[in-house]
């Protein structure tokens, strides 16, 4: 995995971090992947085995690509779906890229 992720407008640092928790209040949830688009930074759990790192990696890229689609503070996806939109484009796009390897060859 590299380091980076050109977005055009912004890259974004991939860090893999020994542990990452959301802040739930009063328990802390453990969590595969982080966005941090005001800093630029990706961060991603290093217990995971590769593919659940790159599945992640796209989890927080799709993120991204739907934040960037919002208009004025709208939101672009019902809160209450979003995660699971996202869950299933994340699972879609890779699918497609590892079964199809061609489609990731864009130059």
């Amino acid at each position: 995995m590299k380091g980076t992720v050109d977005f055009g407008s912004q890259v974004f640092r991939i860090e893999i971090v020994d542990k990452l928790l959301m802040d739930g209040g009063t328990t802390d949830k453990k969590i595969q992947g982080r966005i941090d688009p005001a800093n630029c930074l990706i961060q991603i759990e290093k217990n995971t085995d590769d593919q659940a790192k790159i599945l992640t990696l796209w989890h927080e890229l799709i993120h991204q690509v739907l934040g960037r689609c919002g208009h004025d503070g709208e939101e672009f996806i019902n809160p209450k779906v979003e995660e699971a939109v996202i869950e299933n484009l994340s699972e879609g796009v890779v699918l497609l890229l590892r079964l199809n390897p061609w489609l990731g060859d864009i130059e």
